[in-house]
């Protein structure tokens, strides 16, 4: 079975929430990670986690930067972030990291990482991984990490090279990658294969990034198949065998059983 280890489903309906987790169940996904990005819907993916679904639910909660660095100077939003990881189904804090798209709108990566810091710090507190976003700076990124003393990460939606993500692997982190591994112009295809195949991760990041061959659609955890049937070609592993393993690899680096 295939788990969908990032899939923002917290600013959904209630129906299309269920539906969504019913066209996953269909498409042999064993259960979903729902990443929160603001205080909002950290909130409400930790409410769904509890609810009666086709497949299990289970809650990141996090501050994605950039969007939230004007909470950066008030830490009263650390203190309700704490709060709402304190849930049992609550199995990482994140999304957060640093951006390198600034000229996308993302503010300074001086701002974004005063957020970054603080949420590694609440990590390390209440013991939890880390989900990491970090595109065009995944080496900042795992500096940052490696100097905060985290002991455990994903980098998520990974779309850097092999050297950086065999770093990552032998810093002991873990590396998910997205549908872009299914575009015809990815280019990961090299950093696939210099992953520890026990260190990686499948994911869908939807409602973006849609696989071939929906490619343009809107994107949700049914599809994460078509992500893994992708990465197992890649590594010329049969794709039964890679799903089991990347299940048993969630499995792990999160702390819980689908």
């Amino acid at each position: 079975m295939w788990i969908d280890t990032h899939a923002h489903l917290a600013d959904v309906s209630d129906d299309e929430f269920m539906k969504k987790l019913e066209s996953a169940k269909n498409a042999k996904v064993a259960g979903v990670i729902n990443i929160g990005t603001d205080l909002a819907e950290s909130k409400t993916a930790v409410e769904r986690s509890f609810w009666n679904t086709p497949i299990k639910t289970f809650a990141v909660v996090g501050i994605c930067v950039p969007e939230s660095v004007n909470f950066a100077n008030d830490d009263d939003w650390v203190k309700t972030l704490e709060e709402t990881a304190s849930s049992e189904n609550v199995v990482a804090i994140g999304e957060t990291g640093i951006d390198g798209a600034e000229k996308n709108g993302y503010p300074p990566i001086e701002k974004q990482m005063v957020v970054f810091e603080k949420q590694i710090d609440l990590a390390k507190k209440i013991n939890k991984p880390i989900v990491v976003h970090s595109r065009m700076l995944d080496e900042k990124a795992l500096e940052i990490c490696v100097s905060a003393g985290v002991e455990k990460a994903l980098f998520h939606c990974f779309t850097g090279n092999k050297e950086i993500a065999k770093k990552i692997c032998d810093r002991g982190y873990f590396v998910s990658f997205s549908g872009i591994a299914t575009f015809k112009n990815g280019g990961l295809d090299d950093a696939i294969k210099a992953v520890n195949i026990e260190q990686m991760l499948i994911e869908t990041d939807s409602p973006w990034l849609a696989p071939e061959p929906h490619r343009g659609e809107k994107n949700e955890p049914a599809f994460v198949s078509f992500v893994g049937e992708k990465i197992a070609g890649i590594l010329n592993m049969d794709k039964e065998k890679f799903a089991e393993i990347t299940q048993k690899n969630a499995e792990k680096f999160f702390g819980v059983a689908f």
